[in-house]
């Protein structure tokens, strides 16, 4: 009952932490989009603000997930959360027309930027590659989560790793506390090691329940 409640306490924390950062990126974004009417002329359809918010959650969902639903260290989740920036950054060059190693600048389709110059007004019609105008948005919006689904598909792999090793270390604790088994320990070690043995594996027990 306890670790039931301990459980459902980290999850509703998470989630907390995560609609809160949710939520300033969706506050700045508005923020942003407020900006840009009040200084540049053109740019008033509500498709740029789709595309200011998608931007922005494109480049912070990866620190997001990696700060909070994960157990690394700070400078971690700084080099591993930054790296869609970094990658936007020096693929960036091929999303100009007829820019781009052959090959390589197919993967400017991985970043919802692209898909945002797509529909800038006196930029959108030198680009090259733009999907039609009506699938702009939807490719913008997939592209924006592609972060945020290799990190579900490492964690998923991950938690079915986990969870076989596990059931292996139920199975070994289980058959730790067969009375034969007792019986043998004191008879080889005495009852001190069997005292610490228990002590280890209650300690196994309790530090896999924090971790679920």
């Amino acid at each position: 009952m306890t670790s039931q409640l301990m459980h459902s306490s980290k999850a509703m924390n998470r989630g907390l932490k995560t609609a809160l950062a949710v939520s300033l990126v969706f506050l700045l974004s508005w923020a942003e989009y407020g900006v840009v009417q009040a200084t540049v002329s053109g740019l008033d359809d509500i498709e740029q603000w789709v595309a200011m918010f998608f931007d922005s959650a494109s480049m912070t969902f990866p620190l997001i997930c990696l700060g909070i639903y994960t157990k690394l260290a700070f400078q971690q989740v700084q080099i591993l959360g930054t790296m869609p920036f970094l990658l936007m950054i020096f693929l960036s060059t091929t999303f100009s027309p007829g820019s781009g190693v052959e090959g390589l600048k197919e993967l400017r389709y991985l970043f919802s930027r692209f898909y945002w110059w797509c529909i800038v007004p006196g930029v959108q019609d030198d680009m090259e590659g733009c999907p039609d105008e009506d699938l702009n948005t939807l490719y913008m919006i997939l592209a924006s989560l592609v972060g945020l689904c290799i990190f579900l598909f490492v964690q998923m792999v991950g938690s079915i790793r986990y969870n076989k090793s596990d059931k292996k270390m139920s199975k070994l604790l289980e058959s730790m506390q067969d009375e034969d088994f007792h019986q043998l320990q004191v008879s080889l070690y005495g009852e001190k090691a069997l005292r610490r043995l228990n002590h280890l594996g209650s300690t196994i027990r309790s530090d896999s329940e924090q971790d679920v």
